[in-house]
């Protein structure tokens, strides 16, 4: 059990079967605003390379081996995006299902810090704080058509950050912005018409936000998340992989700009919305049995409850080897942001990830405008693993030029004493 510090108390160290030949696809088939006030986007904004667009088309809509095992030596892009490429194509007959519970085991997580983006940027590998990176996607460029996969995106920043001999961490979007148009679009036009409510996502209307305790719904998810664990859940350099929710951004558990009278109206309840949350979470942790999983929390229906019962039941469930652990993507200094669920993560006895909620020249998103009342509160909380924005880790004018080298260097040692190093 980690023990949280008391954050007033805690001040920074000063030195602180069928095969095709098609790149990384596979066909399954299967039986019938921001929170914080500030205006900011989920990824940096940068130019995108003509590779990048090829291979990732995002944004859609919105822009076994040992535990303890060895990080692969750094190897060329060339023969780490070949490694995935043996079975990229394929066609799979499965029932639909959940997969056998594995039994617990000592699980690989990760420690310090990650970029929250770039994996195909390589400026930010010039950084020796930087322990890994976090790859996005969305399920609808994961799965554009039913039962029809496309791996590339995800395969082609693998492989590129694996050439750093670094790991990387792995979150798919859903919700309204990133679940594919055939999950609600009606039979007639060849979706599986899902029910759905129709809310605004940064202030623009017209987002449909599938109804997360559908069964279909359910289905979908179980079967998106065996899908990415027969990709990669052998790769020993993937560490953590974030559920994929029904949420306004489809990653994170907020529900901003969802009018919850519809979603009542639905059928929304508390109990629901945990049964829906808790199921989506093991069809994750049961596909990859041997990773660690992130589920990102938010107050929901205006209160911290919902989520606080949600990553302590699936923290206490043993049949999960305390392996799902909770996600703070908004961490900024601040406590007085969601403090009751600043006050249910700081009770938490499991594992925390973390992401800052902005970059570091966004000084009003910072308590009293300091980067570094981040990471004493990450330390506070028990935080062992945190996602800083890729600019951090940028050396030269486009980026924070060194600025919290040694800010990441004190987390990552403490992280590393905390949690045993890496």
């Amino acid at each position: 059990m980690i023990r949280r510090l008391a954050f007033s108390s805690l001040v920074l160290a000063a030195a602180f079967g069928g095969f095709f030949l098609a790149p990384a696809a596979v066909e399954v088939v299967a039986n019938p605003s921001s929170e914080d006030g500030a205006k900011a986007t989920d990824f940096e904004p940068r130019a995108v390379t003509a590779e990048e667009q090829q291979f990732l088309a995002w944004p859609p809509a919105w822009g076994p081996l040992s535990p303890g095992a060895a990080l692969r030596s750094p190897q060329s892009f060339a023969q780490a995006l070949q490694r995935f490429g043996a079975q990229d194509v394929m066609e799979v007959r499965r029932p639909r299902r959940w997969l056998r519970r594995a039994p617990p085991q000592a699980i690989d997580k990760p420690i310090g810090t990650f970029s929250a983006s770039g994996a195909l940027n390589s400026d930010i590998y010039a950084n020796p704080n930087l322990r890994g990176v976090l790859i996005r996607t969305s399920w609808a460029s994961v799965e554009p058509r039913p039962d029809v996969f496309d791996f590339s995106a995800i395969a082609l920043q693998a492989a590129n950050v694996e050439s750093h001999g670094l790991p990387w961490s792995l979150a798919v979007a859903g919700g309204g912005v990133g679940s594919p148009a055939w999950l609600t679009d009606p039979p007639g036009f060849g979706g599986l018409g899902v029910p759905y409510i129709s809310y605004s996502f940064r202030g623009q209307p017209g987002y449909r936000l599938p109804l997360f305790w559908d069964p279909i719904v359910q289905d979908r998810l179980r079967m998106l998340a065996n899908a990415l664990a027969a990709q990669f859940s052998q790769d020993p350099n993937l560490k953590l992989v974030y559920v994929t929710q029904m949420t306004a951004n489809g990653i994170e558990g907020h529900l901003q700009g969802v009018d919850m009278a519809d979603l009542i109206k639905a059928g929304y309840s508390d109990a629901l919305w945990i049964q829906a949350c808790e199921n989506a979470a093991r069809s994750f942790a049961y596909a990859f049995a041997n990773k660690a999983i992130a589920f990102e929390v938010h107050e929901v229906n205006r209160s911290a409850a919902v989520p606080a019962r949600i990553i302590n039941d699936l923290w206490n469930d043993p049949s999960l080897g305390h392996r799902v652990g909770a996600a703070m993507w908004w961490i900024s200094g601040k406590v007085s942001y969601q403090p009751d669920l600043i006050a249910e993560l700081m009770a938490y006895p499991g594992d925390i990830y973390g992401q800052v909620i902005g970059r570091s020249d966004q000084t009003t998103r910072f308590e009293n405008g300091d980067y570094t009342t981040v990471f004493t509160q990450a330390m506070a909380l028990g935080m062992r693993y945190i996602e800083a924005w890729e600019y951090e880790f940028k050396y030269g004018p486009e980026g924070a030029n060194g600025a919290w080298d040694s800010v990441f260097a004190s987390y990552n040692a403490w992280a590393d004493g905390t949690f045993g190093s890496r």
